[in-house]
């Protein structure tokens, strides 16, 4: 067993070559996902200017996501949003480490170094993936 098995409110998604991107499904889960499970190389991603899930891309030490998992798990973010297939969303993300948490917040937190991804939600860039 791994470190998220039975970590409530946490949902894992599995990419075709065994790529771990997790989802907080309430304001506790995502506090512990980004300052328990999340590691400095891993990546955080939310839903921007919006509350909602915080998405963690789990990383080896040293390695930076790809492109194509950054989009995947873009479109994660955008599924546990509940936005619309074909609508557009903005989603902003960084290195773990550049997540800090807001005094008195629950979930709120200050990103530094942000990058924003904007995609279009499509169901089928999941079709590889699966969900537990």
């Amino acid at each position: 067993a791994d470190e998220q098995q039975g970590i409530p409110g946490v949902t894992r998604w599995i990419g075709p070559d065994g790529e771990q991107v997790l989802v907080g499904r309430d304001a506790k889960a995502n506090r512990r996902l980004t300052f328990q499970l999340g590691k400095g190389d891993d990546w955080w991603m939310h839903h921007r200017e919006r509350p909602g899930s915080h998405v963690l891309i789990k990383m080896k030490r040293g390695k930076s996501p790809s492109l194509e998992l950054l989009l995947a798990a873009a479109q994660i973010t955008a599924v546990h949003a509940g936005i619309p297939e074909g609508s557009r969303i903005e989603v902003q993300y960084a290195r773990i480490r550049d997540i800090r948490s807001i005094p008195g917040s629950v979930a709120m937190v200050r990103v530094h170094n942000e990058k924003v991804l904007e995609i279009v939600r499509d169901p089928a860039e999941l079709t590889a993936w699966t969900r537990s």
